[in-house]
């Protein structure tokens, strides 16, 4: 649904090198072909930039240690996806659990597993971090696997206070083609959350992040038009999450909310 081409233009050089070195198995060769053409347009030596990532990550751990010193954390997770360590990362603030992630395909000392995130949490919480996380993760050893994985269980986990845009990210236009079954369902219940926000809200003691990009949003789909931005899908995100366990929603929007949340989340 979103296009490729048009996500891979508008990735960092280093989020473009990462994708080609560590995660070449999660892109078909076509898509991959995408990403080494995009690579070569830009002129970018994959081995340079790589060194950058690193650099950038031992940085990135010294300003996230908060003046404690590495030998106080304890790792207790090694096979965190990104989408795991979002819902990690919300759990463990909640928690107020000193931690820091780090991503193991950048320190080629800690080998490559089925997810690409370790996480350190301080000597002092490791049992009230195990616990929080033992709510939303079985774990077997230090491998930590989320307990549910259907789009549904997904879409009720994100965090929208956690997806940071600037405003020119924000606003930036992505070409995209919703199903008439796709539109149909995100109106309906778009125009629903206009009328009960209040309601909403109250019930389910939230906030409605995107509540005032909803009416925008469903003019654009009534004129059926095929550029929206990040805005729009956190809004569509927002609705859905709202209503994806009543009783009336729709099984078949699994696509959607699967496309959606991976744009964020990868």
């Amino acid at each position: 649904m979103l296009k490729l081409k048009e996500l891979l233009s508008e990735y960092s050089d280093q989020e473009l090198v990462r994708q080609f070195t560590f995660f070449r198995d999660d892109y078909t060769e076509q898509a991959f072909e995408l990403i080494r053409q995009e690579i070569e347009k830009r002129s970018l030596d994959p081995g340079k930039v790589k060194s950058e990532i690193e650099k950038t990550a031992e940085d990135s751990l010294k300003e996230k240690l908060c003046g404690y010193t590495p030998e106080e954390f304890t790792v207790i997770g090694v096979s965190f996806s990104r989408s795991d360590m979002l819902l990690i990362n919300a759990i463990l603030r909640e928690h107020k659990v000193p931690f820091h992630i780090k991503d193991t395909v950048s320190d080629p000392s800690e080998g490559q597993a089925a997810g690409h995130f370790s996480l350190y949490v301080h000597n002092d919480s490791v049992n009230q971090a195990k616990d929080a996380i033992a709510e939303h993760f079985t774990s077997e050893g230090d491998c930590y696997k989320l307990k549910h994985t259907d789009t549904k269980e997904r879409l009720k986990a994100f965090n929208f206070h956690d997806i940071h845009l600037d405003e020119k990210t924000a606003a930036e236009q992505v070409d995209v083609t919703f199903s008439s079954r796709e539109t149909a369902v995100v109106a309906e219940f778009g125009k629903r959350l206009l009328d009960e926000a209040d309601e909403v809200e109250q019930q389910q003691q939230r906030v409605l992040f995107y509540y005032d990009s909803i009416e925008p949003l469903l003019e654009k789909l009534k004129r059926a038009e095929s550029k929206f931005c990040r805005t729009d899908f956190l809004a569509i995100l927002e609705i859905c999450q709202v209503y994806c366990e009543h009783q009336d929603f729709p099984d078949d929007t699994d696509e959607l909310l699967s496309c959606l949340l991976s744009f964020f989340l990868s």
